[in-house]
């Protein structure tokens, strides 16, 4: 007999940092978060265990199975004589080459048919609206979300009941999901009612006690799904459920199964609820840390709390998520100057500016005489937050010679062409051309007139999701949409790396969010905004020296990231093997 208490003891460390995959759901009874791999592995070796006879010893003094079938038996055939259910069909023996597991003293090979009245709903006609609204509840494959359920979405009257071929099923009966992605679902029924064509439901037979009915099709659920697979919508049917074989107990070790399967979930939970605690505690420590050293006055200040996080970078940069954290921080530090240090000899951020205005001024006077309209250069705003010697507060309007965004209108879509760019296409790093849409040349002709991207230029969200600023890199012609906002950078000058490193900082999603505009369900930064986003510039030298130490630290953490995925990946192999060898025992 397996000891699970000492399985989940001995390696609880290790149940609890398999994480590297999330389940949907918490707890048994919530589809509302996120599971630890290594927590739900336990968990269906629980189930498993117990439907296999080797979660508990059995009792010698227990009534077999086999009696217990023979009074099934008996009941079925009063049943079917007092017309209180239909014959059911003869079952086949269990074969051996059916049987996964030997047999626990006193339990039997039976199949689920043998042990249940089984029976599957409908759905009463739609245009009938006199069958709809009544006080039957009509229960869903999608409501089986619970172990008890009791309160239906929908509920039918007793004309539908009648006319229909609906099963009127009591409290205490079994439901069991057979479509689609709830395959494999069960609940227990607390109150009276019956179910759509997508939910079998049972009765259990004396003897048979519902709760670990319900365990036992729980621990099924990758035997049903794997049974549904193959059609447009997977689906199991009736005939296939009452023929699965199943291991059955004598009813008292039903009873206890149940009582040590909750005793152990429930310790389950809080393994996985202390794990989550202690995960969301571990993020607050990473995040405050790195915000005070974001947020320093002065070099001393930054020193310290750098000399801080430096002394515990093994604990606090653990995980994924902690990782992410010390990226954008990076990306913070190093658009403050933070990462660098300042070089006399660099040229002066004044004549930086001055070269990118006389470009501009070119830049705009051609486009006048095109007919095009020039926008107004924003000047920039005080700003409280200090700079190193030799930078400047700047605007993105004062940075780049035109910020436009793409057509206003939806062009007419063909089956290839100009490829028409949209937030969807743009994630940062590179625009994707996978799954575009194509507009003719001459729509893009005319689109290009307001609004031409080129190599070097930045694209940026601007509808939906903020921000997300993407370098074109590529020479190929293409069209944008009005979501993705264009920001032409000068030519003479290379700033396209720096301004695409800042834009993504989160210095810049602070000013994305205090700027948007749009309803409850639509962000959106206003074309005329966006020049108006502040920008911390040092001089062009500087830039390189900040994106040269800035791809050096994101090798580094590229690395930290490995080597947390490889030994999540570890975890997760040991998980399974446990699992795998303890069902062998």
């Amino acid at each position: 007999m397996y000891r699970i208490q000492e399985l989940l003891i001995e390696n609880i460390d290790l149940w609890s940092k398999a994480d590297a995959l999330k389940f949907v759901g918490s707890g048994r009874n919530s589809a509302s978060s996120a599971h630890i791999y290594g927590v739900e592995k336990l968990r269906r070796l629980i189930l498993r265990l117990a439907i296999n006879g080797k979660l508990l010893e059995q009792n010698s003094g227990d009534k077999p199975t086999s009696t217990l079938l023979k009074e099934i038996d008996a009941y079925v055939s009063e049943a079917v004589h007092e017309k209180l259910i239909r014959k059911p069909k003869l079952y086949l023996p269990v074969d051996s080459t059916e049987m996964t597991s030997s047999i626990p003293s006193g339990w039997a090979w039976l199949r689920l048919g043998q042990i249940g009245d089984w029976g599957a709903g409908a759905t009463p006609l739609r245009s009938m609206p006199n069958y709809y609204g009544g006080n039957v509840p009509w229960f869903k494959s999608g409501e089986l979300s619970s172990d008890f359920i009791n309160v239906s979405e929908e509920t039918i009257t007793e004309l539908a009941l009648e006319k229909c071929s609906l099963r009127m099923n009591n409290p205490g009966d079994v439901l069991l999901a057979m479509y689609g992605a709830t395959i494999g679902k069960a609940s227990i029924l607390e109150v009276a009612g019956t179910t759509n064509q997508a939910v079998c439901a049972c009765t259990p037979y004396p003897g048979i006690f519902n709760r670990y009915l319900l365990l036992l099709l729980k621990a099924l659920r990758p035997y049903f799904i794997g049974q549904g697979a193959g059609g447009a919508q997977p689906n199991i049917s009736r005939e296939k459920i009452i023929d699965t074989p199943v291991l059955i107990p004598p009813t008292e070790e039903q009873i206890r199964i149940v009582d040590k399967v909750s005793e152990l979930m429930l310790l389950c939970d809080q393994l996985e609820s202390l794990t989550f605690s202690e995960s969301k505690h571990h993020e607050r420590i990473v995040y405050s840390m790195l915000n005070s050293l974001t947020r320093s006055s002065n070099v001393d200040d930054r020193n310290l709390k750098w000399r801080s996080v430096n002394e515990n970078f093994d604990n606090l940069f653990t995980s994924i998520k902690s990782i992410e954290a010390l990226k954008e921080s990076l990306s913070e530090l190093a658009i403050m100057g933070m990462l660098t240090s300042k070089n006399n000899s660099d040229q002066p951020v004044d004549e930086l500016l001055e070269n990118i205005s006389k470009e501009r001024e070119d830049f705009l006077t051609k486009r006048r005489a095109a007919g095009g309209q020039n926008p107004r250069v924003t000047k920039h705003d005080a700003c409280q937050l200090p700079l190193p010697k030799g930078w400047r507060w700047t605007t993105l309007g004062e940075l780049s010679l035109f910020i436009t965004d793409g057509t206003h209108h939806t062009p007419t879509y063909i089956s290839s062409g100009i490829p028409f760019i949209s937030i969807k296409d743009i994630n940062g790093t590179e625009i994707s051309f996978k799954d575009c849409k194509y507009i003719s040349h001459q729509q893009h002709v005319e689109i290009n007139k307001r609004c031409n991207p080129e190599l070097g230029d930045i694209l940026l969200c601007r509808i939906g999701t903020l921000g997300r600023p993407t370098i074109v890199n590529i020479s190929n012609p293409f069209s944008l949409f009005v979501s993705v906002g264009l920001i032409k950078l000068p030519k003479s000058v290379d700033i396209t790396r720096y301004l695409h490193l800042v834009l993504g900082s989160p210095f810049l999603i602070r000013q994305y969010d205090q700027i948007k505009a749009g309803g409850i369900h639509t962000n959106k930064l206003n074309l005329a905004d966006i020049p108006k986003l502040l920008i911390p510039l040092p001089p062009i030298q500087e830039q390189r020296r900040i994106l040269e130490k800035f791809d050096e630290l994101m090798a580094i953490t590229q690395e930290l990231r490995s080597h947390i995925n490889s030994a999540n990946d570890v975890r997760l192999k040991i998980a399974d093997a446990l699992v795998d060898q303890a069902l062998l025992k």
